[in-house]
């Protein structure tokens, strides 16, 4: 009898940690590493994000339970730093705080899917979404986005993909692993399929606020027709460089939140009071502060693409924004994942290989600016020019 289910041993090891593992054995740490494997920030929170942490500790209530959905003024904050940004209003009772957007992902699956269902991811992916559903039971299928189309959405396609077990199709916009910000329309039109065949919309938000458009960001949330077959995962760890506390909320239906209460209780019960604190202070006080780091952030990105295509590397750049650069090559005399060790060991420099992020996905690599120091990105072009 096997020790474990069919479901967690087919499901690979999660690629930034592994990826992490094999940085720690191949690269040489007497030279600096440039660090292209992870989307985290290179900066610190705001001090006033620090300063809610450290109230927040002094109240004997720090470390109590809050209630499942989140702390009402954090839910009542969410819902006006909303209703300013997007055009279909929502109340608190439409949103509930959850531990990171993954855990908002993975909590919500059980809402709208059951082990056997099926739920359509567009290729390339985001991995963790669909190690969820392996984990779950549930069908990943995959529609494969065409790089020489710049990743359009295939709307005959996916609608043709839905069956009578298809349950949700999963959207990251801007796209993590390609960077890809959608325009309000494709959004709409892939929306508005979603409600004609009665499926869940998925959308991630995550990045959000690195949309190309922002601060007019496109969302289901300029939808009239939200929350109606939709729902919403956002995170403030990239927004206010707070990825350890785990802190993000998804919006939807009441009816939505009302069952999606019933996974989070029997989870994690409820985000950690600091953490809350945290996000709290962000929306109310942080708002200069984040304009500065999303012009900082766009500025880094504009400036590895100037320098790249300057630079004369066979690397292709397929696909770029938020903090991602996604690259494919022709020789395919080597994958992307081999390509990957290689780059460790040659060039100190540690990034993904295109496999983790779907099918047909051999030969291309995901580059994540977030850590990347801007003096450092002359010298990864650099390198990157002499590995291909």
């Amino acid at each position: 009898m096997n020790k474990f289910t069919k479901n967690i041993e087919d499901v690979y090891f999660p690629p930034i940690v592994k990826f992490k593992e094999e940085a720690a054995k191949r690269v040489d740490h007497s030279k600096p590493i440039f660090n292209l494997n992870q989307a985290i920030p290179n900066y610190q929170p705001p001090d006033v994000i620090k300063k809610a942490i450290r109230q927040e500790l002094e109240k004997p209530s720090f470390c109590f339970y809050t209630f499942d959905e989140g702390i009402p003024e954090l839910r009542e904050a969410i819902a006006d730093s909303l209703n300013r940004t997007f055009t279909k209003k929502v109340s608190r009772s439409n949103i509930c705080v959850v531990p990171g957007a993954n855990n908002g992902y993975y909590s919500m699956l059980p809402v709208i899917a059951s082990s056997g269902d099926e739920v359509i991811l567009l290729t390339p992916y985001y991995f963790n979404h669909y190690m969820s559903l392996k984990i779950a039971g549930i069908k990943p299928v995959e529609i494969i986005l065409d790089p020489a189309d710049s990743f359009s959405l295939p709307y005959a396609k996916i609608e043709s993909s839905v069956t009578n077990k298809t349950k949700a199709v999963v959207f990251v916009n801007p796209c993590n692993p390609t960077g890809r910000s959608y325009s309000q329309p494709e959004v709409d039109k892939l929306y508005e399929i979603c409600r004609k065949k009665k499926i869940y919309l998925i959308s991630d938000e995550v990045y959000s606020c690195f949309h190309d458009s922002y601060p007019k960001s496109t969302s289901v949330l300029n939808n009239n027709a939200f929350p109606d077959y939709c729902v919403c995962i956002n995170s403030f760890s990239k927004t206010y460089s707070i990825t350890g506390l785990r802190a993000g909320f998804i919006t939807a239906s009441e009816e939505f939140i009302h069952h999606f209460t019933k996974v989070q209780d029997s989870n994690v019960v409820c985000v950690s009071t600091l953490s809350q604190a945290a996000a709290l202070a962000g929306i109310k006080y942080a708002g200069e502060w984040l304009n500065g780091k999303i012009i900082f952030s766009r500025n880094k990105k504009e400036k590895f693409i100037n320098l790249f295509k300057k630079s004369g590397s066979k690397f292709k750049m397929i696909s770029s924004g938020s903090f991602f650069i996604y690259l494919n090559y022709d020789d395919h005399s080597i994958k992307a994942k081999d390509l990957c060790f290689m780059m460790m060991e040659k060039e100190n420099i540690v990034t993904l290989p295109g496999e983790y992020f779907g099918s047909c996905q051999d030969y291309a690599i995901r580059l994540a600016l977030g850590n990347l120091q801007e003096s450092e990105i002359e010298p990864v072009i650099e390198k990157l020019a002499k590995i291909m």
